[in-house]
Order: structure tokens, then C-alpha cells, then sequence
């Protein structure tokens, strides 16, 4: 009688550990039941699938990251390789091979500074940065940050119309959010 009872009294502890035992990587989603359960054994199997629900955000946002890093990078690096190919294909022509010579440092450039701000966002994620913030006139911040790519969008046939009434503050860090606006 007492094994018995034991044993059904530790049922519940039983079924959460097999439950447990299928989560791998490549299942995230599973979650413990939270029905029928003792007290105790329901609010351990509650505050469970609230940190397996915080790690699955965690897996997909860093999934995410990868993907955009991958997509951002693709771009500049075909253009550094196409202008090195023209480069090599006429190495007699002095004024192409500059041309080259410039495109491929201006997108390195742009490369680093993608880098930089892609380091910069993580650091943010993570929570290592604290930001210094001030009250910012948001219009003008918007305008400086379409300056900095009017001339790239103008060449993709990109417009843009911005025509504000009134002023906009806003207390933020100028950094971070003409980061965002670009």
C-alpha cells in the first residue's frame, strides 16, 4: 500500500520528466501540461514554459539576426567581387581599374559600417549598452538620416515625401535611433 501510494503520488513528477526529456534544439515548442496537476508540480511546470518561452523567442530573434546579417552582407560583397572582376578583366585600362579601385573601397565602407551597427544593435540586445539619451527634434533627425541615403535611393528610383506640420521632440538617444531611422 505505501509503495503504491508513493508511486501514484509521484506520478505527476514522473510524467513532467518524460515530458521534459523529449525537448531538444530542434523542438522548442513543447511545452509541459499544467492540468490536473498538484500546486506545487503545476506552478514549477508554469514557470517552465515561461522560460521555455522566452529561450524559443531567444532561438527565433537569433535566427533572425543571422538571416538579416546573411542578406545585408550579400549585396556589398557581390558588388566588391564584380568590381575586382572588371578590374582584372582590363588591367591595362588605368582609369577603369581606379573606378574599381573606388567602388570596391566605398562599399567596404559601407560594409563596415553595416558591421559596426549590426555589433553596436547586438550589444543593445544584450543589454551592455546604456544609453544616454536627450530630447531630440525627431523631424530633423529624419531628414538628416534620408540625406545620408537620398543619393542611393534616388539611384534605385526611390522618392520620398516628407512633409511635416509642427515640431516633434523626443527623448532618445540620437545614436541609436538615426541607426534605426537608416
Amino acid at each position: 500500500i505505501l509503495w503504491v501510494s508513493i508511486r501514484s503520488g509521484m506520478r505527476p513528477l514522473i510524467d513532467t520528466r518524460d515530458q521534459i526529456v523529449k525537448i531538444d534544439v530542434d523542438n522548442l515548442s513543447v511545452r509541459l501540461a499544467t492540468r490536473n496537476l498538484p500546486v506545487e508540480i503545476h506552478d514549477i511546470n508554469e514557470q517552465f514554459n515561461a522560460l521555455m518561452n522566452r529561450l524559443e523567442d531567444s532561438f527565433v530573434r537569433e535566427q533572425q539576426f543571422s538571416a538579416d546579417v546573411s542578406h545585408e552582407l550579400r549585396t556589398p560583397i557581390a558588388e566588391i567581387r564584380s568590381s575586382a572582376e572588371v578590374a582584372l578583366r582590363w588591367p591595362d585600362d588605368i582609369q577603369l581599374g581606379n573606378e574599381s579601385l573606388q567602388d570596391i573601397l566605398l562599399t567596404t565602407r559601407r560594409m563596415q559600417h553595416l558591421v559596426n551597427n549590426l555589433f553596436a544593435l547586438a550589444k543593445c540586445d544584450d543589454g551592455k549598452v546604456v544609453l544616454e539619451t536627450n530630447q531630440l527634434e525627431l523631424v530633423e533627425l529624419i531628414r538628416d538620416s534620408w540625406k545620408a541615403v537620398k543619393e542611393s535611393a534616388e539611384n534605385k528610383a526611390l522618392v520620398s515625401s516628407f512633409q511635416p506640420e509642427g515640431r516633434f521632440q523626443i527623448c532618445s538617444s540620437r545614436y541609436e535611433l538615426q541607426m534605426i531611422l537608416l
